[in-house]
C-alpha cells in the first residue's frame, strides 16, 4: 500500500515516515512502515488485519498522499472524509496538528 508513490515521491516518503514515526508512539508492536510495506503472507501482514494497525496506515497513506497533491501545487478549497479519513481531513486542512491527530487516531482504534 502506497510503497509506489514511496519510492517515486521523496514528499510522499518524508511524510509518510514522519506520520508513521508519530503513530509508533501509540503502538504496541512493530513500527508501522514495516508493517505497512510487509511481504504477503509474513507475520506482520497479519498486523493489517489488526484496527490500530489499519486506521494508522490509512490516516499515514492519506496524509502522505495529501502532502504529494498540495506539493504539485492543488489547494482545496474544502477538505473532508469518512471514517477515518475525517481526521486525516482535519490534519490536512489543519485543524488538528500532527501528534493530537495520530492520539485521535490511536484512540479510536481501541
Amino acid at each position: 500500500m502506497g510503497q509506489d508513490l514511496y519510492r517515486a515521491h521523496p514528499v510522499y516518503a518524508e511524510t509518510f515516515d514522519t506520520v508513521c514515526a508519530e503513530l509508533d508512539r501509540h503502538l504496541d508492536g512493530p513500527p508501522l512502515r514495516s508493517v505497512v510495506f510487509c511481504e504477503d503472507g509474513s507475520p506482520e501482514a497479519d498486523l493489517l488485519g489488526r484496527t490500530a494497525y489499519t486506521q494508522a496506515a490509512l490516516f499515514a497513506v492519506g496524509t502522505a498522499a495529501h502532502a504529494l497533491v498540495h506539493s504539485w501545487g492543488a489547494r482545496p478549497d474544502a477538505l473532508m472524509g469518512h471514517s477515518i479519513g475525517e481526521l486525516t481531513a482535519a490534519h490536512a486542512a489543519g485543524v488538528l496538528t500532527l501528534p493530537d491527530a495520530c492520539a485521535l487516531v490511536a484512540a479510536r482504534a481501541y
